[in-house]
């Protein structure tokens, strides 16, 4: 994605144009693989679709929707972190990890409500979740996928810099910290609307990015011989 949009090029000046570099190749084969996947879009449409799937699973929705998903809505109680006190600082891994926890499930809960249909007629019942789907809440059901990826990538990127070597883990975990600032920087009116961050903490996370992009500068070259 970084790629594609060509900051790597940029912010080499004219030393971006050197073949030796290879952005050229990288960026050819970013468009590819992206175009593959329909930007990703359509990869989060299937996600979203097997999460309600599960989700169906573990709530009762044909017997009573609305008394399943308020049962499921107790278990997300948006500003729950601010109320114990945190303003949601961008260096506190665990609260950025809870309350992308909790976007997650206010995403899929909100989706599941949509999607709700009370018509008898089989037809008309499909026809209406596919204008609901397709249309209606495609923006929705973009965002809930997304959320659950990058949920799963943070999880799973925790888990193995828990089990890297010692010696690397310092650098991981400034990288690890970047990327969870990233997503709540790219989606902050979702957690400021939902009380899952304070002003005060909101406004101290462009700081907090900077002084880690300052941390990570001392060891950029020998990142980016890693990447070959």
């Amino acid at each position: 994605w970084y790629q594609r949009r060509v900051r790597a090029r940029e912010r080499c000046g004219g030393q971006g144009y050197l073949a030796a570099n290879r952005f050229g190749p990288a960026i050819g084969g970013s468009h590819s693989s992206m175009t593959a996947e329909g930007d990703n879009s359509v990869l989060m449409q299937k996600v979203a679709m097997e999460y309600l799937a599960d989700m169906a699973t573990k709530i009762n929705l044909k017997k009573d929707p609305r008394v399943a998903l308020k049962t499921l809505m107790i278990m997300v109680k948006p500003g729950f972190l601010i109320r114990k006190g945190k303003s949601g600082s961008g260096r506190d891994v665990d609260y950025i990890r809870n309350i992308l926890d909790a976007r997650e499930k206010i995403l899929f809960i909100k989706l599941a409500q949509n999607m709700q249909v009370s018509l008898r007629d089989k037809a008309a019942a499909r026809a209406s979740r596919f204008v609901k789907w397709s249309t209606e809440n495609q923006d929705l059901v973009q965002a809930a996928g997304r959320a659950y990826s990058e949920k799963l990538i943070a999880d799973i990127a925790h888990e193995k810099i828990g089990r890297a070597d010692p010696e690397l883990q310092p650098i991981l975990k400034k990288l690890y910290n970047l990327y969870l600032i990233t997503i709540l920087q790219e989606n902050i009116g979702f957690f400021l609307t939902n009380n899952l961050i304070t002003k005060r903490g909101a406004a101290s996370l462009q700081a907090d990015f900077d002084a880690l992009t300052k941390d990570v500068a001392t060891e950029s070259l020998a990142l980016a011989r890693v990447l070959g």
